[in-house]
């Protein structure tokens, strides 16, 4: 289809490939031996003329990349092909069709082929071609749809052995260099290889592109690909993609290097995609696997996502660089353009355009920014185009945002009961950089308004925890997630008893009762309670960096042994204080409502919450907010006296207050209070 015109596009999910995506069209991305958009030239047989992406990568110019356009700048007439970036195609024989189709890739929707005349798909269908079917005839490719940024460094040792296989299949002779292994070596114009080069090709081949240069002593492992004028100095490395003009001494494995990447030095990369232009300082290593072997949690711009993954190492945005002897934690993603230095080991994820050591960041100034990638650049002969360079700039203005959220609560663990009873419930929470909702009982509009109240934007929270499915704690759920994008967890039969306020275009995740899961710098804890509800729970939530513990603890029916080792040793206590036993018996309500409420299905009552809390007590708890308080049979002054005096006959004098309906309370900083009160002298312990 020589006379066709090829596009890329990045659909909704490529566009959130964090951090890769933030600085380049997916499209430009390294798998195997060719990027993805090289693949899909080499199937089509066809040069791409753009790639149609972000507006804020319209302008975007690198050197042998294909630019990023406008959809309005594609061809209005003649063949058009529209390949999704996310689509790895194998090269095969195929039929073009004779007039319009859709393309599909291992059985998903991929693309288009648009006949001369035809109009061209709209921009909302680029950015979800699953959503809108049609009845164009099909196009069936054989290959894979990549889901995640992790997905090409998984199937990368796969892709590396059959890009070889076909694009580089004659085995060249390696005088000099020690060979274990059947499968073959690729040599390029001008590559050569020492001798004392160990060559093991007995899990794949190895293709070492023009001009590249092995030194001695070394081992490369196959299956690998090293790209065209990049030098290896030394160490051990293997099934990996590394790019044109990399330096690279050490040990490098199962990782993708995208190009002008300046590893010169030892340390260990295992399972990571670095970007391009990054420069890793001495003793530079990562993580690529949890002490407990469990599957690995990624920072994304969607909320942390489990990679199902046991093997994840690091993603690192294009001109990133590490200082000397930097350790990076399994799964971390940094942001384009920072710099990380100072030997302490960040957060899991540095917002673009940072520049700090440990979790101490501030903004890494554009124009120094721009004049370091300059002249790293111009040490290579390459110049920053000003269309990369527009785009550099407009990427540091539009995560501006996101690095003063973090520079404004890295390093504190904050909270705010924005309003709980019977009208509604909602807390929020802030651990490191990381902003959720635990239950969104109030309107969209009201909690926005409340968030404002304390000094947070509507757009940062990272997620909503649902406790249970009663309206006044998810009567603003749907709304909130669908308006700001914002993912919703529940557990599944809460998620089932949810459909009045659900309508499928939100982003849910279930949670198992009994285990935790992690939202960004968060580790949440969910615990089952027996209040009468689908699922209920209550949750303990914990700040990965400092160990600083939550507990939230409302509609619990009645503390049992689960909820008490769930909530032990919490630095702050959401508790409930539902009614006064005598203002319930004396209340309006039925006689079913009353038992209901009393009932070890129902709610605490003030003496209850006075009794758990001193139960709970130990020296570090800072403060206790009383919550969920019954309008009509309790009242603040009650539950303070009531659980005061018990707390107070204990020993403790931290923080006490009560959370109203109608409005927040402040946002509390719980390492303030611990340091504001001091260690307390428990009479019971």
């Amino acid at each position: 289809m020589t006379d066709a015109a090829l596009y890329l596009f990045d659909d909704h999910r490529a566009r959130r490939w964090a951090p890769l995506s933030l600085t380049r069209p997916a499209g430009e991305l390294l798998h195997g031996c060719l990027t993805l958009r090289q693949r899909a030239e080499h199937v089509f047989g066809t040069q791409c003329l753009g790639h149609v992406s972000r507006t804020a990568l319209v302008g975007f110019d690198e050197a042998g990349a294909a630019p990023v356009i406008r959809p309005d700048d594609m061809a209005r007439r003649g063949t058009r092909i529209l390949l999704s970036s996310r689509a790895v195609v194998d090269v095969q024989e195929f039929e073009p069709p004779p007039r319009s189709a859709r393309i599909f890739v291992d059985g998903a929707p991929a693309g288009w082929i648009v006949a001369d005349g035809d109009p061209l798909p709209s921009a909302s269908r680029l950015r979800n071609p699953e959503t809108e079917p049609d009845e164009s005839p099909c196009l069936a490719l054989d290959g894979m749809i990549l889901g995640h940024p992790w997905d090409l460094v998984a199937a990368n040792d796969e892709r590396i052995t059959r890009d070889v296989s076909h694009f580089f299949p004659n085995d060249d002779a390696t005088p000099g260099a020690h060979r274990i292994g059947d499968h073959h070596v690729s040599l390029g114009a001008a590559a050569s290889i020492e001798p004392g080069v160990h060559l093991d090709l007995r899990l794949g081949p190895i293709r070492l592109d023009d001009g590249v240069r092995v030194e001695g002593p070394a081992r490369l492992t196959g299956p690998l690909y090293i790209g065209a004028g990049s030098t290896i100095f030394g160490g051990a490395v293997g099934t990996s993609s590394i790019g044109p003009v990399c330096l690279v001494r050490g040990e490098v494995a199962h990782s993708v290097f995208l190009g002008y990447v300046n590893k010169a030095h030892d340390g260990h990369i295992g399972h990571a995609f670095v970007g391009r232009w990054v420069n890793l300082g001495a003793f530079t290593t990562n993580s690529d696997l949890k002490n407990n072997y469990g599957s690995v949690r990624v920072w994304t711009p969607e909320g942390e996502i489990d990679s199902e993954l046991t093997k994840v190492g690091c993603f690192l945005g294009d001109h990133v660089k590490t200082g000397i002897g930097t350790v990076l934690n399994t799964g971390t993603v940094i942001g384009a353009g920072s710099s990380v230095f100072g030997g302490l080991m960040p957060p899991t994820a540095v917002p673009p355009f940072s520049w700090g050591s440990g979790r101490d960041f501030r903004d890494y100034r554009l124009e120094k920014f721009l004049e370091t990638a300059e002249r790293v650049m111009a040490r290579r002969d390459q110049e920053l185009s000003p269309g990369v360079a527009e785009v550099l700039r407009v990427a540091w203005r539009k995560t501006a945002g996101r690095r003063a959220q973090w520079a404004e609560g890295s390093d504190a663990v904050k909270v705010s009961v924005l309003g709980s009873g019977s009208a509604g419930n909602s807390i929020f929470v802030q651990a490191g950089n990381t902003r959720i909702l635990i239950d969104a009982g109030f309107s969209g509009r009201a909690i926005a308004r409340r968030l404002h109240t304390i000094g947070v934007h509507a757009d940062a929270i990272d997620a909503i925890v649902v406790t249970h499915e009663h309206g006044d704690h998810t009567g603003g759920v749907g709304v909130y997630a669908r308006r700001h994008g914002t993912p919703v967890y529940m557990t599944e039969r809460t998620q089932a008893a949810c459909t009045r306020i659900l309508r499928g275009k939100e982003t849910v995740r279930a949670y198992d009762p009994g285990r935790p899961f992690h939202v960004g710098d968060v580790r949440v804890e969910p615990f089952l309670t027996v209040h009468d509800a689908a699922d209920p729970v209550g949750v303990a939530v914990v700040d990965e960096c400092t160990g600083l513990r939550l507990g939230v603890a409302t509609d619990l029916g009645r503390p049992t042994a689960q909820i008490r080792h769930a909530l032990s040793g919490c630095d702050m206590l959401v508790l409930e204080a539902n009614h006064d036993e005598v203002l319930l018996h004396t209340s309006h309500y039925p006689v079913s409502v009353k038992r209901r409420i009393a009932s070890s299905h129902g709610h605490l009552s003030n003496q209850a919450a006075a009794r758990f809390a001193v139960e709970l007590l130990h020296p570090r708890l800072a403060g206790v907010v009383l919550a969920h308080l019954s309008n009509e049979c309790n009242r603040a002054d009650l539950a303070l006296d009531v659980v005061g005096a018990a707390l107070h006959k204990a020993g403790w004098s931290g923080h006490l207050e009560v959370a109203a309906q109608d409005h927040p309370t402040d946002l509390l900083d719980v390492e303030e209070l611990q340091y504001r009160n001091g260690p307390a002298q428990l009479s019971l312990l």
